[in-house]
């Protein structure tokens, strides 16, 4: 693989909590001369605070990380004023996931499997203070148009049916009745054009409206 050589001066953070992978992405930036690594992280606790403190030029985060997911990073670090370009490289690639990661910041979004040379095309693009999306990314988004707009709530029932949790009990960790519950199941069902609840629960997982390792209540 030919890679392109950018030039130095670029800092970059990686935050990614599965090793091999997370060393990958550090060398293919550094030996292609695209950038200079300044930290490794693998949690938003870890990366926030390097992030204020050390201002690099892009951050290369990843969805799922332990505890507080990337978005919640990006979002953390563009409330604090943080100038950094983000570009997510990740294996969430549903349309939910997509559109919140860009409205938390990220200026752009690629597939765990993309090309070593769109990797660092998609790093001097978004240092640049553009925005790149992958063209799987970009179909991902165009198929799934216009996007259901859930409420909250509607995404903490998604949660508790996620776990397997009946409508009493989905109404007794969220303080709710039962019959509320039952509305926001509905709801669900007209938005998510789904058959039933085990249907919705299916597509809202595919396109990243909830993950099986979503924490509650969200960060």
């Amino acid at each position: 693989v030919v890679l392109m050589r950018l030039g130095s001066g670029l800092r970059v953070v990686i935050v990614e909590d599965h090793p091999i992978f997370r060393e990958g992405l550090r060398q293919i930036l550094t030996q292609s001369g695209a950038a200079e690594v300044i930290h490794l992280a693998s949690s938003v606790e870890e990366a926030l605070p390097v992030f204020l403190n050390s201002r690099p030029d892009v951050g290369v985060v990843d969805l799922g990380l332990p505890g507080e997911s990337g978005v919640s990073l990006i979002r953390k670090a563009k409330k604090a004023n943080c100038q950094t370009a983000f570009l997510v490289v990740t294996t969430f690639d549903g349309d939910e996931d997509i559109y919140q990661a860009l409205s938390a910041g990220a200026a752009g979004y690629l597939p765990k499997d993309c090309a070593t040379t769109e990797l660092i095309h998609a790093v001097q693009a978004v240092s640049a203070g553009k925005r790149y999306l992958g063209s799987e990314i970009k179909n991902e988004l165009a198929a799934n148009f216009p996007r259901p707009d859930l409420t909250d709530r509607e995404k903490d029932v998604l949660h508790f049916l996620s776990k397997g949790l009946k409508n009493r009990e989905i109404g007794a960790q969220l303080q709710i009745s039962e019959l509320t519950v039952k509305v926001h199941i509905q709801n669900l069902l007209s938005k998510l054009d789904a058959q039933d609840r085990t249907h919705a629960l299916r597509l809202a997982l595919e396109r990243g409206f909830v993950h099986l390792d979503d924490r509650y209540p969200r960060a």
